[in-house]
């Protein structure tokens, strides 16, 4: 008898075993080679922990002034999303501009279309629109399409200084710490920072990688098309590696190529993930 029931015990273990190999061996894979979906981006513009609203509401900055916000547009160009297999997909370039507007739905919805499906872990982009295609525009104005049309009624429009090439990003309101000129009469600052490296000018694009890791992690599958929600702190437009006060500079178009190069990079820091829907449809 205990020798039939060392079998038995063999037998059943055996069995289970098989059987958990043949689970994981018939297990309907996550995706398979050709799987596409879309991949949305949401840019949610904020002042500190609260939610941005054009005109009416007024902000404190680090420095104390207050301030409202009239306009806030920026482009979002030159997109890559990294694998966890450390491959990475790049966007095509002709379809990888996009121009985030406030006054536009409350920000951006960048929708990606036809990314391979994959866990990808963390997304990469320029802040503003690069060198070569500037370039490419200043000589062949045809070629401003879509979002970079700065023609009359284009989505550009008022986002592109002749020769010089594109606003990457622009911030405009008023505030009481501004003193009266014929340029702010009420007090108007205008926070455009452009130049792609031109004619001795600085190169003010950016680029940021924000990571997807852990519970953001981006999911593409067949059914999935995940929304990566990306929390844009206008806030930290004032602070960095430089304290940006508006009664000092008020007019970036003013302002020294040195001064517009470290605004550059405080808004580069403007940007971080919040969360990351993978819900399947």
């Amino acid at each position: 008898m205990q020798y039939a029931s060392k079998f038995s015990f063999l037998f059943l273990s055996a069995t289970l075993i098989f059987s958990a190999c043949k689970k994981d061996d018939d297990a309907t894979p996550e995706w398979t080679s050709g799987d596409k979906n879309d991949l949305v981006l949401e840019f949610d513009n904020v002042a500190g922990d609260q939610d941005l609203t054009l005109n009416t509401v007024q902000y404190t900055n680090a420095s104390g002034e207050k301030f409202n916000v009239t306009t806030l547009k920026y482009y979002i160009s030159n997109i890559t999303l990294k694998n966890e297999d450390g491959t990475t997909y790049t966007v095509p370039q002709d379809q990888s501009y996009f121009l985030v507007d406030e006054s536009v739905n409350e920000g951006g919805m960048v929708t990606l279309p036809n990314i391979p499906a994959g866990n990808y872990t963390s997304v990469s982009y320029t802040i503003g629109v690069d060198s070569s295609r500037s370039a490419a525009i200043e000589t062949d104005n045809s070629k401003a399409v879509g979002p970079l049309n700065f023609g009359v009624g284009g989505a550009g429009l008022e986002m592109h200084w002749p020769h010089n090439g594109y606003i990457h990003f622009k911030m405009e309101g008023t505030s009481p710490a501004i003193d009266s000129t014929d340029m702010s009469p009420n007090g108007e600052y205008y926070l455009h920072i452009g130049f792609y490296g031109s004619m001795g000018t600085p190169n003010n694009t950016r680029k940021n990688t924000l990571a997807t890791t852990g519970t953001n992690l981006i999911k593409v599958r067949k059914n999935i098309a995940p929304e990566v929600h990306i929390k844009a702190d206008v806030m930290k437009l004032y602070t960095g590696s430089y304290t940006l006060k508006l009664k000092e500079n008020p007019n970036m178009m003013m302002a020294s190529n040195e001064i517009t190069s470290k605004v550059a990079n405080n808004f580069a820091a403007m940007f971080e993930v919040e969360h990351v829907h993978n819900d399947a449809k």
